[in-house]
């Protein structure tokens, strides 16, 4: 992709000819750079892992980089030491293709997405609905769980051994995005495959303990003084919490992942929101519901995701950004348009 005068060519995302144009591209190009969004989760570390593992089978150089140090309950997914951060990206003029994974914009990479080089040529592999479509080929399965079921989709059209350390990865990905498979997108096909992940060596049992059984202290305390915050809005149909950078410096090794889940187990609210100040000023918005479109939702507020799992960054005092959630809440609702 020329980006320079920011031309992109926009390829069909059918899956028989976007692999084989990604699989085109692995043959041709010989240095790779692999990227994923900031603040990466089980579902984007472990796509990025399998296409590393992928170029590895075609003796291909390729480097992982992310914006973001990755979280310390990951640490036990295989391969997880070459994934490196921003600050140990050495130089990459001479990349020829970025592989960014499960970022439905260019911009959500972070400080990666200006490191790669103008001439470098980028293949964008996602699920999200709202994906812009930035790259020069484009394989968007908005159908798909999540990202590693699309990668290990490619991995199997290149005839590759599915081995145990990617059926953990993949595994990993897939519970990950679904919510242990309790998610709207967790379709027959998807089982099928974690099912295919099961017999070729990936163990459900410590996959979930070590995703969900390594909490450090900080984070439950954060949950816990997040869940006193719960407010209810627009007659009891929207519930929220916040947390900000203060209480943050109180729990310096919480991570909250996944707190806006908790509130998805309170009935009534059709749409859940959680409300995190990663800086001072800066708001990241998680939102959530079991009916309503909230990726329409995140879009009006300059984010994105899926129909029932988006979010978005928002600058403003707590007020401000509650107000903006809430006054797009409330105009969507009346529109009818968030059903």
């Amino acid at each position: 992709m020329n980006r320079k005068n920011g031309e992109t060519k926009v390829r069909s995302s059918d899956p028989v000819s976007v692999h084989d144009e990604i699989k085109a591209i692995i043959k041709k190009e010989d240095r790779f750079l692999i990227t994923t969004h900031v603040r990466p989760d089980g579902d984007s570390l472990a796509s990025v892992l399998v296409f590393a593992g992928l170029l590895d089978a075609f003796r291909k150089s390729c480097r992982i980089c992310i914006d973001d140090g990755v979280p310390r309950k990951y640490d036990f997914l295989p391969g997880i030491e070459r994934v490196k951060s921003f600050d140990d990206l050495p130089d990459s003029s001479g990349i020829g293709t970025a592989v960014v994974l499960d970022a439905s914009g260019l911009e959500r990479t972070g400080r990666i997405g200006d490191r790669i080089p103008e001439t470098a040529r980028i293949v964008n592999i996602d699920h999200h609905e709202g994906n812009s479509r930035f790259g020069e080929v484009n394989c968007i399965l908005t159908g798909s769980s999540s990202t590693a079921e699309i990668v290990y989709d490619l991995y199997r059209r290149c005839d590759l051994p599915l081995t145990p350390e990617v059926a953990r990865l993949v595994y990993t990905g897939i519970v990950c995005d679904t919510g242990c498979f309790r998610f709207a997108n967790t379709g027959a096909q998807t089982l099928e495959t974690a099912a295919e992940m099961v017999r070729a060596g990936a163990d459900p049992g410590k996959i979930i303990h070590d995703l969900q059984n390594r909490h450090s202290a900080h984070t439950l305390q954060a949950l816990g003084h997040a869940l006193t915050r719960i407010r209810f809005f627009l007659d009891d149909a929207v519930v929220g919490m916040h947390l900000t950078c203060q209480d943050l410096k109180q729990f310096p090794e919480a991570d909250t992942e996944g707190f806006v889940n908790y509130l998805r187990m309170i009935e009534g609210p059709s749409v859940q929101f959680f409300i995190n100040e990663v800086q001072p000023g800066r708001h990241r918005v998680s939102l959530r519901s079991h009916e309503k479109d909230v990726n329409q939702i995140a879009g009006r507020l300059g984010g994105g995701g899926h129909a029932r799992a988006a979010g978005c960054d928002i600058t403003g005092n707590l007020e401000q950004v509650q107000d903006r959630i809430l006054g797009c809440l409330s105009a969507v609702f009346k529109a009818g348009r968030a059903d």
